[in-house]
C-alpha cells in the first residue's frame, strides 16, 4: 500500500504522439525572426503553405512561451528551387536589407 505519492519536479513533459506535421518542421529549435526553407517537390505552392501554417500554429497554441508570436510564409525562390519559407516572428523581428532570397508572387 502507498503511504503518501511523491510530487517530482523538473520532469519534462513528452511531445504528444501523431503530430507529425508539428514534428516535421523546426520549430522548436527556432527563435523570433530565424527561417527555414522548404521547396516545392509537387508545384502544389498554397498546399505546402497551407501545411506549414498549420504545423506552426499547432505549435505556438501548444507551448504557452510562443504566446503572441506568429508564423509568416513566402513563397520564395532559392537555388533554383521555388518553395516556402516560414519564420517564427514575435512582431519586433522584422529587418530591411539585401537578400539572396527572390520573393516570388
Amino acid at each position: 500500500m502507498i503511504d503518501k505519492i511523491a510530487v517530482d519536479k523538473g520532469v519534462i513533459i513528452p511531445r504528444p504522439r501523431g503530430d507529425k506535421l508539428k514534428d516535421l518542421y523546426p520549430w522548436i529549435d527556432m527563435e523570433a525572426g530565424d527561417s527555414f526553407f522548404v521547396p516545392s517537390i509537387d508545384g502544389d505552392i498554397p498546399k505546402l503553405r497551407s501545411k506549414i501554417s498549420t504545423a506552426g500554429n499547432r505549435f505556438i497554441n501548444r507551448y504557452a512561451a510562443y504566446n503572441g508570436y506568429k508564423i509568416i510564409t513566402r513563397k520564395v525562390t532559392e537555388n533554383t528551387f521555388v518553395g516556402i519559407r516560414a519564420w517564427l516572428s514575435n512582431g519586433t523581428d522584422w529587418h530591411e536589407g539585401p537578400s539572396n532570397i527572390q520573393v516570388t508572387s
